[in-house]
């Protein structure tokens, strides 16, 4: 629902700017310039269609990040100027049941031959994150990895 995709971008936009955290609104270039967002991340499609949108938050002096769940798709990602990729999902994941995830070997493989900061993303959890430890690797995200530790040592979740 649009309306309550904007009205949650203008309620994080001043809780992430106090905490200075960068605020990235997910495809949409005008609602991130209206909530001003630090910046738009882009689906794997979006940068392989070489969406005009792509390229217009380049040239915003935003951080922009795209998706990319293989090596071609995360080469296009560095070919396009995308500030950051997150590569996913590297491990076995809730949110995507079934789907055949990099591993390690995978991540390591991609991470070799592209030249842009590396998020790995899926499946992230304190038993298997030290598998990526010999990876090319600009940090992690996951969801379910974050809201984990933050309800476990704080008893809440204020993403």
């Amino acid at each position: 629902d649009p309306a309550i995709r904007q009205k949650l971008a203008f309620s994080l936009s001043p809780l992430c700017k106090n905490r200075r955290v960068a605020l990235l609104i997910a495809g949409d270039i005008a609602l991130a310039r209206n909530c001003r967002a630090d910046g738009v991340h882009f689906s794997q499609n979006s940068i392989a269609r070489k969406d005009h949108k792509t390229q217009s938050a380049i040239h915003q002096n935003w951080i922009v990040t795209a998706a990319a769940h293989c090596r071609k798709s995360a080469l296009q990602a560095h070919e396009a100027g995308i500030d950051a990729i997150f590569l996913s999902p590297v491990f076995a994941t809730k949110s995507h049941p079934g789907v055949k995830s990099l591993g390690p070997l995978g991540f390591q493989a991609i991470s070799q031959v592209v030249p842009t900061p590396i998020y790995g993303l899926g499946g992230m959890n304190r038993a298997n994150i030290h598998r990526l430890k010999d990876c090319r690797l600009a940090g992690i995200a996951g969801i379910g990895y974050i809201a984990d530790t933050v309800n476990r040592n704080q008893g809440v979740c204020l993403a």
